[in-house]
C-alpha cells in the first residue's frame, strides 16, 4: 500500500469512528445509554481517534519525505527504498560526519565523531554548518562540505 492510499484509508476509518462518537452523544441524550456507559465508549473512541490522527500525521509527513522518528518505520521506509540514503564521511584523521536529528520536530545537522570514541557516544555538532529543517537539505550541505574537505564516503 502506497502512501496516498494508507492516508485515503485513516481519514475513512477517522470519519468512521468520529461518527461512533456522534453516535455515541446521541445515545446518551436519548438515555439508550447511562452516562457512566457512555463515558467508558466516548473514552475508547476518543483514544482511538488520537492513534488514528497520529498514524494519519506520520503517514502524510513520510508521503512528504520527512523522517519521521520511529524506528520500525524507519527500517521498513529505508527497505522499500522511500527513505533518502544517509551518506557518511571520514576524513584523514578517521573521524566520521553524519546527518542527525536533534532535539525537537525538523532540526537536522551534521555531526562528527572520533574514532577512539564509544561506537554510539559522544556524536558532536559540525558547527561551521548550519541546522536545517529537513534531512536531505542538511545531508546536501555535508555532501558539498565534505566534498570540499576532500572526504571519501565509507559504509555506516
Amino acid at each position: 500500500m502506497n502512501y496516498a492510499e494508507k492516508i485515503k484509508d485513516l481519514e475513512q476509518q477517522l470519519a468512521e469512528k468520529q461518527k461512533e462518537k456522534e453516535q455515541i452523544k446521541s445515545d446518551f441524550r436519548t438515555r439508550k445509554i447511562l452516562s457512566g456507559e457512555a463515558a467508558k465508549l466516548l473514552s475508547k473512541v476518543n483514544d482511538k481517534i488520537a492513534d488514528i490522527e497520529k498514524e494519519l500525521k506520520q503517514a502524510q509527513k513520510r508521503q512528504e519525505g520527512i523522517k519521521v522518528n520511529d524506528k520500525k518505520t524507519h527500517k521498513s521506509l529505508k527497505a522499500q527504498g522511500n527513505e533518502p540514503a544517509m551518506k557518511v564521511y571520514e576524513d584523514y584523521r578517521g573521524w566520521r560526519y553524519k546527518i542527525m536529528q536533534g532535539l525537537g520536530e525538523s532540526t537536522y545537522k551534521a555531526r562528527y565523531h572520533k574514532p577512539d570514541s564509544p561506537k554510539n557516544s559522544n556524536w558532536r555538532c559540525v558547527t561551521i554548518l548550519p541546522w536545517r529543517k529537513t534531512e536531505a537539505e542538511a545531508q546536501k550541505d555535508l555532501d558539498e562540505w565534505a566534498k570540499k574537505k576532500g572526504m571519501k564516503e565509507v559504509k555506516a
